[in-house]
């Protein structure tokens, strides 16, 4: 199966990685000119673990982990009242580690380069919903044929509404009505 995803975030690119490891053939397209080296931290944990120690890559996450040595609380005139040490910190989280989005973009990205193309600068102007398929038109004009498309971007994104239309776009639950190939029909 040929499939595009719209957006190059954190969760696409693992995805990404996994459908590639299922012998679908996948292109993660991209808004922006590249991933910045901004943005808040993550926590890393249990099934983020379990799915980063999958694709081999916890330990290279792991060395660019933030570092926390203590949890100390102040009081309101800058008085240290209570500290909680590492090891405790590490029994209370159950191995949970702070990362930076930028750094788990970097690892990801390294990992998913080579098998996933990721095509920066370029996003879906149009969506045409064919029988068999979708044809997306791109704004550099270019347009090209998938039998899924997947749009994780913001909930209303320009894209989504192309894909779903007014039909089924509901920011508190969305659901597409599209029928695609490899989904039975009701008239099935």
């Amino acid at each position: 199966m040929e499939i595009a995803i719209s957006d190059a975030g954190i969760a696409v690119l693992a995805t990404a990685i996994y459908l590639k490891s299922s012998n679908h053939k996948v292109t993660v397209f991209e808004k922006s000119d590249g991933f910045k080296s901004q943005g808040y931290g993550v926590s890393i944990k249990s099934f983020g673990i379990h799915i980063l120690q999958s694709l081999a890559v916890l330990d290279k996450l792991k060395c660019k982990g933030l570092s926390i040595s203590a949890f100390n609380i102040y009081n309101t005139r800058g008085r240290l009242i209570w500290s909680i040490p590492k090891n405790i910190i590490r029994q209370m989280t159950g191995g949970a580690f702070p990362v930076s989005r930028a750094h788990l973009h970097e690892v990801l990205f390294k990992l998913i380069d080579q098998p996933v193309p990721v095509v920066f600068n370029k996003w879906i102007i149009a969506i045409n919903h064919l029988p068999e398929t979708e044809r997306i038109t791109f704004n550099d004009g270019s347009s090209k044929e998938f039998d899924l498309v997947t749009i994780a971007e913001g909930l209303r994104s320009a894209s989504r509404q192309l894909l779903c239309g007014n039909e089924g776009w509901n920011p508190g639950d969305i659901k597409c009505r599209r029928t695609y190939p490899f989904q039975k029909r009701d008239n099935e």
